[in-house]
């Protein structure tokens, strides 16, 4: 038989002990309460911490992998470099329910500097701790005529930076 306690912050899940004989009979007719272990609690340690720097182009996007373990099962999450809660942004960043964060292939005029080159951190808590990955530095770039080729304008000038330049 097991017992279910909830205690603030915790959850504990109660096992009455396997009798050992006499003994433990005799003090159980004396109505002491049969003797009980606490199932194991721990904080949040990395199975995948993501890596220091992610490149990748906007034709193809990214996901970033995280990964933690723990009892009980920590929560993922995402922050700016700033500690801030990253939050979705429709087509262009959103978290997984496995804790991956997704930058899927975006088109060119929708780069966002604050989504596809800044500095992310994978963040993973339980009741027990927390633990908080490295900078995860994330650049969309490659080849620059991905990036700039819907800035090609018909007269065959591309602006990029403020300065045209001819193609």
């Amino acid at each position: 038989m097991c017992f279910l306690m909830l205690v603030p912050s915790a959850l504990l899940f109660l096992f009455p002990r396997q009798s050992n004989g006499p003994a433990d009979r005799s003090s159980r007719e004396e109505g002491a309460p049969p003797e009980c272990y606490q199932a194991e609690r721990r904080g949040p340690t990395f199975v995948h911490e993501p890596p220091r720097r992610v490149d990748f182009s906007n034709s193809t996007g990214a996901t970033v992998a995280c990964a933690a373990t723990g009892s009980p099962e920590p929560r993922i999450s995402w922050t700016a470099a700033d500690g801030s809660p990253v939050e979705d942004v429709r087509g262009l960043r959103y978290a997984r329910p496995n804790g991956s964060l997704v930058l899927p292939p975006f088109r060119a005029e929708d780069y966002r500097q604050d989504v596809h080159a800044t500095v992310y951190r994978c963040a993973a808590s339980n009741p027990v701790g927390a633990v908080v990955s490295r900078d995860v530095h994330v650049r969309a770039g490659g080849p620059q005529h991905e990036l700039f080729a819907s800035m090609i304008r018909h007269d065959g000038c591309a602006r990029r930076g403020g300065v045209e330049e001819f193609v």
